[in-house]
């Protein structure tokens, strides 16, 4: 642990929490909620995530939050999870 702002440390437990409170609530999968209540609605018919089986990304990521703090491409890794997604 540190010192609140003396260092940062990213995490998505807030967004993962969030799915899943939508989950519960409207007692369907969040992918079929966005898709109604958001992208339907709104006419957007080629929005995907993640990209479909095989595809190529269309911007690569990458970072250093590492153990050795390298830069890394994280581009595949597993958004709802840490380290590289499994093949």
């Amino acid at each position: 642990m540190f010192k609140p702002g003396s260092a940062f440390n990213y995490s998505n437990i807030n967004t993962i929490l969030f799915g899943l409170v939508v989950e519960k609530v409207a007692r369907q999968p969040l992918a079929a909620f966005i898709r109604r209540n958001s992208l339907r609605p709104e006419h957007l018919t080629d929005t995907l995530s993640p990209p479909p089986p095989g595809s190529r990304p269309a911007c690569p990521g990458y970072t250093r939050d590492t153990a050795d703090g390298k830069l890394t491409n994280a581009t595949r890794w597993n958004r709802h999870g840490a380290g590289p997604r499994a093949r």
